[in-house]
């Protein structure tokens, strides 16, 4: 591997490494990695079955 090979690949990983980090603190402080609630959410069908008026928590987090 030639030195411009190492240095390209640790700044990929360095910014991979933020991109996580930044997900990762939006999730524990709420924040939803899919927004405009979850209507528009791949997972809505899957967390919301249960009968109106329940207080079924949404598990994919798009709605916290």
């Amino acid at each position: 591997m030639s030195i411009g090979t190492i240095i390209i690949t640790l700044v990929l990983v360095g910014i991979v490494t933020l991109v996580i980090v930044g997900m990762v603190r939006d999730r524990k402080k709420g924040k939803a990695s899919c927004c405009g609630g979850c209507a528009h959410c791949a997972m809505a069908g899957m967390c919301h079955k249960a009968k109106e008026g329940s207080n079924q928590s949404c598990k994919c987090g798009c709605c916290k």
